[in-house]
């Protein structure tokens, strides 16, 4: 099972790096890390002028690296 479910994995990631495709995962991921970069100080910024909240339902249901904030 766990071989089989291995190659499907790795298909997946195959596929979705051809076609240059983000998952649920990657988006996070990727706001993640953009966030904690010193040259995304213009984002911290342009967030602070213009967004008072933000709410993220589910998130911390389905990843744990939203968990992690």
């Amino acid at each position: 099972m766990l071989t089989i479910a291995d190659a499907v994995i790795a298909r997946y990631q195959k596929e979705k790096a051809r076609r240059g495709l983000l998952d649920y995962d990657d988006l996070i991921d990727k706001t993640r890390n953009l966030l904690s970069e010193d040259a995304a100080a213009w984002v911290h910024y342009k967030l602070d002028l213009g967004i008072d909240h933000v709410l993220i339902d589910e998130a911390q249901d389905t990843s744990p690296e939203a968990v992690r904030r």
